[in-house]
């Protein structure tokens, strides 16, 4: 068995290391998050509308949805998941804490509406292939190095 001081400074075992500590780096920095937030406001008439932006809904985890309404007299059903959650006769201003992508029927009034979204993105999980294969070839280099150099003969 050679000695791990010679281990450690064998050309593959130094290579195996500097990749695991690469894939390290990299898997620490796929994991920031960052919060982002998404605000639409306007005014409804009578009809059915889905509020949001598709490619946002689509694009993120962990919403946290907040729609307000606001009307001096208006009839609304709120659909949320394609299904209807809440009938409401809206003469002042609710606030309502959504799980889904809200859509809004307006029977009659009008309806003054703010939708606020916010969710989590991982802006650097793309490097989590990366690190993998790097992770992958530094350990093989790692074995591979200590195997040949235990079967050398001194």
């Amino acid at each position: 068995m050679k000695s791990a001081k010679k281990i450690l400074f064998y050309k593959p075992v130094i290579i195996g290391l500097v990749f695991l500590f690469v894939a390290l780096i990299m898997s620490l920095i796929g994991l920031h998050s960052s919060v982002v937030e998404y605000t639409h406001s306007d005014s409804l008439g009578p009809g059915n509308y889905t509020l949001g932006d598709s490619s946002f809904e689509n694009s993120y985890l962990g919403y946290n949805r907040t729609l307000i309404l606001s009307s001096n007299n208006a009839s609304v059903v709120v659909i949320e998941n394609d299904v209807p959650t809440q009938d409401i006769n809206v003469t002042s201003t609710v606030t309502l804490n959504l799980r889904g992508r809200p859509s809004i029927e307006v029977f009659y009034g009008e309806l003054n509406y703010t939708y606020k979204a916010k969710a989590i993105s991982y802006p650097y999980s793309n490097l989590a292939i990366p690190g993998f294969i790097f992770m992958i070839a530094g350990t093989s280099l790692i074995i591979a190095g200590y195997v040949s150099l235990n079967s050398r003969r001194d």
